[in-house]
């Protein structure tokens, strides 16, 4: 029962970040550079999405 309640509330939360998401990458642009660029990631670098938003932070990476 609980994870079927979770389910829901995930599955309604993921059309509001998609809905949103024009907005959300401008008002997080500031933070998503800090993060991409403290990561000091190199072109053979790995990195794993786990599901947090639009994905707009992996594509910057």
């Amino acid at each position: 029962m609980a994870n079927e309640s979770m389910r829901q509330t995930w599955a309604t939360g993921a059309d509001g970040w998609v809905r949103n998401e024009r907005i959300f990458d401008a008002a997080l642009a500031p933070f998503t550079d800090a993060i991409v660029g403290a990561a000091d990631l190199a072109s053979a670098s790995r990195v794993l999405d786990v599901g947090c938003g639009a994905g707009t932070l992996v594509e910057a990476a």
